[in-house]
Protein backbone atom coordinates (compact mmCIF):
# COMPACT_ATOMS: atom_id res chain seq x y z
CA UNK A 1 0.00 0.00 0.00
CA UNK A 2 2.72 2.30 0.43
CA UNK A 3 4.54 1.94 -2.84
CA UNK A 4 1.17 2.17 -3.73
CA UNK A 5 0.06 5.76 -2.29
CA UNK A 6 3.95 6.87 -3.14
CA UNK A 7 3.92 6.01 -6.87
CA UNK A 8 0.13 7.52 -7.16
CA UNK A 9 1.60 10.93 -5.31
CA UNK A 10 4.88 11.06 -6.68
CA UNK A 11 6.41 11.21 -3.42
CA UNK A 12 7.56 9.67 0.00
CA UNK A 13 4.68 9.47 2.74
CA UNK A 14 5.21 11.39 5.67
CA UNK A 15 5.07 9.86 9.23
CA UNK A 16 2.47 11.86 10.39
CA UNK A 17 0.24 10.27 7.43
CA UNK A 18 -0.31 7.00 9.00
CA UNK A 19 -2.30 5.83 12.02
CA UNK A 20 -0.26 5.18 15.17
CA UNK A 21 0.40 1.08 15.62
CA UNK A 22 -1.01 1.87 18.89
CA UNK A 23 -5.14 2.50 17.80
CA UNK A 24 -4.49 -0.35 15.63
CA UNK A 25 -3.61 -2.84 18.10
CA UNK A 26 -6.48 -1.28 20.09
CA UNK A 27 -8.68 -2.51 16.82
CA UNK A 28 -7.39 -5.54 16.84
CA UNK A 29 -7.70 -6.62 20.72
CA UNK A 30 -11.73 -4.76 20.65
CA UNK A 31 -12.30 -7.22 17.44
CA UNK A 32 -10.43 -9.86 18.88
CA UNK A 33 -8.93 -10.58 15.84
CA UNK A 34 -5.71 -9.84 13.36
CA UNK A 35 -6.75 -6.96 11.10
CA UNK A 36 -6.05 -7.51 7.24
CA UNK A 37 -2.78 -7.22 5.90
CA UNK A 38 -3.30 -4.88 3.28
CA UNK A 39 -5.92 -3.21 5.70
CA UNK A 40 -3.55 -2.46 8.13
CA UNK A 41 -1.06 -1.61 5.79
CA UNK A 42 -3.52 0.87 4.32
CA UNK A 43 -4.38 2.31 8.20
CA UNK A 44 -0.33 2.70 8.52
CA UNK A 45 0.86 4.59 6.01
CA UNK A 46 -2.57 6.47 4.92
CA UNK A 47 -4.61 5.78 7.33
CA UNK A 48 -4.40 9.54 8.39
CA UNK A 49 -4.71 11.09 4.36
CA UNK A 50 -8.31 12.24 3.70
CA UNK A 51 -7.97 11.94 0.03
CA UNK A 52 -7.65 7.96 0.50
CA UNK A 53 -9.64 7.75 3.34
CA UNK A 54 -12.70 9.71 2.53
CA UNK A 55 -11.74 11.70 -0.85
CA UNK A 56 -15.05 9.56 -2.14
CA UNK A 57 -15.77 6.44 -0.51
CA UNK A 58 -15.33 6.40 3.36
CA UNK A 59 -12.73 4.34 5.00
CA UNK A 60 -13.95 3.54 9.28
CA UNK A 61 -11.70 5.12 11.65
CA UNK A 62 -9.92 1.39 13.50
CA UNK A 63 -11.98 2.59 16.19
CA UNK A 64 -15.17 2.30 14.07
CA UNK A 65 -14.90 -1.17 12.26
CA UNK A 66 -17.01 -3.89 13.19
CA UNK A 67 -17.45 -7.50 12.39
CA UNK A 68 -20.33 -9.10 10.44
CA UNK A 69 -20.44 -12.65 11.37
CA UNK A 70 -16.64 -13.45 9.94
CA UNK A 71 -16.86 -10.21 7.75
CA UNK A 72 -15.00 -6.92 8.42
CA UNK A 73 -16.92 -3.70 8.03
CA UNK A 74 -14.27 -1.37 6.56
CA UNK A 75 -15.60 0.71 4.13
CA UNK A 76 -18.80 2.56 3.25
CA UNK A 77 -20.14 4.46 -0.54
CA UNK A 78 -20.07 8.03 -0.64
CA UNK A 79 -23.70 8.49 -0.28
CA UNK A 80 -24.00 5.61 2.63
CA UNK A 81 -25.85 2.81 -0.32
CA UNK A 82 -23.71 -0.16 0.39
CA UNK A 83 -20.66 -0.99 2.31
CA UNK A 84 -17.65 -3.33 1.62
CA UNK A 85 -16.10 -5.98 4.05
CA UNK A 86 -13.00 -8.27 3.92
CA UNK A 87 -13.74 -11.93 5.01
CA UNK A 88 -11.34 -12.91 7.40
CA UNK A 89 -11.11 -16.52 6.50
CA UNK A 90 -10.41 -16.52 2.30
CA UNK A 91 -8.97 -12.81 2.12
CA UNK A 92 -11.27 -11.08 -0.27
CA UNK A 93 -13.99 -8.54 -0.63
CA UNK A 94 -17.73 -8.56 0.12
CA UNK A 95 -20.13 -5.70 -0.78
CA UNK A 96 -23.72 -5.18 0.88
CA UNK A 97 -26.49 -3.26 0.69
CA UNK A 98 -27.13 -0.69 3.72
CA UNK A 99 -30.70 -2.06 4.52
CA UNK A 100 -32.78 -2.65 7.15
CA UNK A 101 -31.99 -6.39 9.04
CA UNK A 102 -28.99 -9.20 7.88
CA UNK A 103 -27.28 -7.99 5.29
CA UNK A 104 -26.76 -10.22 2.24
CA UNK A 105 -23.07 -10.14 1.54
CA UNK A 106 -22.17 -10.69 -2.04
CA UNK A 107 -18.30 -11.16 -3.47
CA UNK A 108 -16.33 -8.69 -5.41
CA UNK A 109 -14.27 -11.38 -6.45
CA UNK A 110 -11.20 -9.38 -5.79
CA UNK A 111 -8.78 -10.22 -2.61
CA UNK A 112 -8.33 -7.79 -0.29
CA UNK A 113 -4.95 -6.30 -1.46
CA UNK A 114 -6.51 -5.76 -5.35
CA UNK A 115 -9.47 -3.99 -3.61
CA UNK A 116 -7.62 -1.08 -1.52
CA UNK A 117 -5.26 -0.48 -4.09
CA UNK A 118 -8.14 0.07 -6.83
CA UNK A 119 -9.64 2.14 -3.90
CA UNK A 120 -6.54 4.14 -3.65
CA UNK A 121 -6.63 5.08 -7.57
CA UNK A 122 -10.08 5.91 -7.24
CA UNK A 123 -10.17 8.09 -4.66
CA UNK A 124 -7.83 10.29 -6.21
CA UNK A 125 -10.28 10.32 -9.62
CA UNK A 126 -13.36 11.02 -7.71
CA UNK A 127 -11.89 13.54 -4.82
CA UNK A 128 -13.45 17.42 -4.98
CA UNK A 129 -10.72 19.82 -5.92
CA UNK A 130 -10.64 21.02 -1.99
CA UNK A 131 -9.18 17.52 -0.93
CA UNK A 132 -6.84 17.28 -3.86
CA UNK A 133 -5.41 20.51 -3.50
CA UNK A 134 -5.13 20.21 0.52
CA UNK A 135 -2.73 17.06 -0.11
CA UNK A 136 0.55 17.53 -1.28
CA UNK A 137 0.98 15.03 -4.57
CA UNK A 138 -2.93 15.22 -5.02
CA UNK A 139 -5.00 15.12 -8.50
CA UNK A 140 -6.16 18.96 -8.27
CA UNK A 141 -7.35 19.66 -11.67
CA UNK A 142 -9.88 17.87 -13.49
CA UNK A 143 -11.39 17.77 -17.22
CA UNK A 144 -14.03 15.24 -18.83
CA UNK A 145 -15.31 14.43 -22.05
CA UNK A 146 -18.97 13.04 -22.88
CA UNK A 147 -19.08 10.26 -24.87
CA UNK A 148 -21.54 11.77 -27.50
CA UNK A 149 -17.99 14.05 -28.06
CA UNK A 150 -15.82 11.13 -27.92
CA UNK A 151 -18.00 9.72 -31.15
CA UNK A 152 -17.35 12.72 -33.27
CA UNK A 153 -13.76 13.92 -32.27
CA UNK A 154 -11.11 12.38 -33.99
CA UNK A 155 -8.26 13.87 -32.07
CA UNK A 156 -10.32 12.34 -28.35
CA UNK A 157 -10.31 9.08 -30.25
CA UNK A 158 -6.55 8.58 -30.71
CA UNK A 159 -6.06 9.40 -27.53
CA UNK A 160 -8.51 6.92 -26.53
CA UNK A 161 -7.33 4.38 -28.44
CA UNK A 162 -3.64 5.33 -27.54
CA UNK A 163 -4.53 4.53 -23.57
CA UNK A 164 -3.52 0.56 -23.35
CA UNK A 165 -0.42 1.01 -24.60
CA UNK A 166 0.89 4.28 -23.38
CA UNK A 167 -0.49 4.26 -19.83
CA UNK A 168 -0.21 1.70 -17.45
CA UNK A 169 -4.18 0.00 -16.11
CA UNK A 170 -4.46 0.36 -12.93
CA UNK A 171 -7.67 -0.83 -12.11
CA UNK A 172 -10.62 -2.95 -14.33
CA UNK A 173 -13.28 -4.47 -12.46
CA UNK A 174 -16.79 -4.35 -12.11
CA UNK A 175 -16.80 -2.01 -15.92
CA UNK A 176 -14.59 0.37 -14.24
CA UNK A 177 -11.32 1.21 -15.55
CA UNK A 178 -8.47 3.57 -14.62
CA UNK A 179 -5.28 4.05 -16.47
CA UNK A 180 -2.31 5.73 -14.89
CA UNK A 181 0.69 7.72 -16.21
CA UNK A 182 2.87 9.56 -14.14
CA UNK A 183 0.66 12.72 -12.30
CA UNK A 184 -2.38 11.67 -14.46
CA UNK A 185 -5.35 9.63 -14.67
CA UNK A 186 -7.53 8.99 -16.58
CA UNK A 187 -11.19 6.85 -16.07
CA UNK A 188 -14.20 5.61 -17.52
CA UNK A 189 -17.10 2.98 -16.86
CA UNK A 190 -17.73 0.75 -19.71
CA UNK A 191 -21.41 -0.94 -20.97
CA UNK A 192 -21.78 -4.23 -21.21
CA UNK A 193 -20.10 -4.14 -24.66
CA UNK A 194 -16.89 -3.06 -22.66
CA UNK A 195 -17.26 0.31 -25.21
CA UNK A 196 -16.81 3.99 -22.88
CA UNK A 197 -20.13 4.81 -21.34
CA UNK A 198 -21.06 8.39 -20.35
CA UNK A 199 -18.16 10.56 -18.97
CA UNK A 200 -14.38 9.92 -19.35
CA UNK A 201 -12.69 11.67 -16.19
CA UNK A 202 -9.13 12.65 -16.54
CA UNK A 203 -7.32 14.30 -13.61
CA UNK A 204 -3.84 15.53 -12.88
CA UNK A 205 -1.42 17.47 -10.64
CA UNK A 206 -0.35 19.90 -13.53
CA UNK A 207 -2.33 23.21 -14.59
CA UNK A 208 -0.13 22.26 -17.98
CA UNK A 209 -1.52 18.96 -18.50
CA UNK A 210 -4.64 20.04 -18.01
CA UNK A 211 -4.50 22.57 -20.45
CA UNK A 212 -3.06 20.13 -22.93
CA UNK A 213 -5.93 17.98 -22.82
CA UNK A 214 -8.35 20.28 -23.50
CA UNK A 215 -6.24 21.96 -25.73
CA UNK A 216 -5.22 19.01 -27.76
CA UNK A 217 -8.89 16.27 -27.27
CA UNK A 218 -11.42 18.51 -26.66
CA UNK A 219 -11.90 18.32 -22.75
CA UNK A 220 -13.78 20.58 -20.96
CA UNK A 221 -12.37 21.46 -17.48
CA UNK A 222 -14.27 20.52 -14.21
Amino acid sequence: MRQTAEKILGRKLMPEEGIAESQLRDAEQRLDIQLPVPLRDFYQHVGNLPLFTSGFQQFAAPHELYMSGRKLVFLDENQGVVSWSIDLDNQSIYQSGNVEGEPEWHSEELSAEDFIRLILYYQCVMADSSIQAATPGGFEFGASLIHEELEINEAAQQFFASLPNNWEKVADHNHLLIFWQPSQLVSYFTDDDGEAAELILYTTQHKNLLDEMINRYGFDEV
